[in-house]
């Protein structure tokens, strides 16, 4: 019969020792692929040579049905699903939520925890995740610790240093299939969608307002600091 190749620590098995090989280096702690540019270490050689593109302008991946340009075949394979497409293939299985992506199906699911395991050492925020339990503790420093390369800019937060990027670059890839709106981010193009239906998914917690762009809810939510007598930053952690 036919030789497996079986994991010992998950039992998952491979027709060929090099599948098994890749995969067991997801059981392990070590990081053997070091990049020459930076402090990044990796698991997987892969890893390392989609690394390797970060510190290039290099995006070989070319949509066919706009001018968005990737770094990765996963990014190209990611942004025709979420705007080109209709397509939902991932479901929940606890609730009727499908999304486009894996990423986001993941994101959804801590949705259905009760448990909030991540908790700020300074005050009594908890959060779901790791990464929004990183993002709150910008909160409580002054130290803007992400920089911009190309200017003086910095912020607490790494997703507010992705929105500033886009300053530098006159592209708009992402493009809008109902009206001319282009858009130098993915997130401005979702949001902009949102003029196209009656939909205003954005919920204030301290009265009934609802927004259709999370930016519009920070904006109203900010109204409620004097009046509550909330720190603006913890409000905007609510907004969040």
């Amino acid at each position: 019969g036919q030789v497996i190749f079986k994991c010992t620590v998950c039992e998952l098995q491979f027709k060929q020792p090099y599948r098994l090989k890749v995969h067991m280096a997801r059981h392990s702690e070590e990081r053997l692929f070091a990049c020459p540019l930076c402090n990044y270490r990796a698991k997987l050689a892969c890893n390392l040579r989609k690394h390797m593109l970060t510190h290039t302008n290099e995006k070989p991946f070319a949509c066919h049905l706009c001018n968005y340009r990737g770094k990765l075949a996963c990014a190209l394979k990611d942004h025709i699903m979420l705007i080109h497409s209709d397509d939902k293939p991932y479901s929940c299985d606890v609730c009727e939520f499908k999304a486009k992506v894996p990423s986001h199906l993941k994101k959804h699911m801590v949705s259905h925890q009760d448990e909030t395991p991540y908790q700020c050492n300074v005050c009594d925020f908890r959060a779901k995740r790791a990464g929004n339990l990183k993002e709150h503790m910008g909160t409580h420093t002054s130290e803007k610790r992400f920089r911009c390369k190309m200017c003086s800019y910095g912020t607490r937060r790494q997703r507010n240093l992705r929105k500033h990027m886009a300053i530098h670059f006159d592209d708009k890839p992402y493009i809008c299939q109902i009206c001319p709106y282009k858009a130098k981010l993915p997130n401005y193009l979702k949001d902009h969608m949102k003029i196209h239906t009656d939909m205003r998914p954005y919920d204030c917690p301290l009265c009934d307002y609802k927004s259709r762009q999370s930016r519009q809810l920070k904006r109203h939510i900010q109204s409620h600091a004097e009046s509550f007598g909330i720190n603006s930053m913890i409000l905007s952690e609510m907004a969040n």
